[in-house]
């Protein structure tokens, strides 16, 4: 009887003891959940890009275009290094009209992607007309 009650006595302080560590691991997941909410919330008055545009003020919607036109000029660059990588993997296959130079030379080169192409005219994103730089 004493060896059951020595042995019930045990797990009860085992489970005790994991009881407590499980309750301490709760209350650090609660302070750093809270500690996030406080982060975000904070965060919230800072990302103001993500505010509707009519909420902007002037300085906010001059930066966003900043941005925007600093976006685009990224993109076109990209654009254009990714066409320039593209036509000279495709040199070899072209490679006949080395001889003769580009004259007259009337080449649309299909870039593999959606709808991405360079006409003679400009860049042709397969929507309408060409993009011309």
């Amino acid at each position: 009887m004493q060896l059951m009650e020595a042995h019930r006595n045990a797990s009860v302080r085992e489970l005790n003891m994991q009881l407590t560590n499980i309750l301490s691991q709760l209350e650090s997941e609660k302070k750093c959940g809270e500690e996030l909410s406080k982060i975000r919330k904070a965060s919230q008055g800072t990302c103001w890009w993500e505010t509707p545009f009519n909420k902007l003020r002037l300085e906010e919607l001059e930066q966003l275009k900043e941005a925007m036109e600093e976006l685009k000029k990224n993109l076109i660059n990209q654009a254009e290094r990714l066409i320039v990588e593209a036509s000279n993997s495709l040199q070899p296959v072209l490679g006949a009209s080395s001889s003769r130079g580009n004259v007259g030379l009337d080449v649309d080169v299909k870039i593999p992607g959606p709808g991405l192409s360079m006409t003679p005219h400009g860049y042709s994103f397969g929507y309408g007309r060409p993009l011309i730089f």
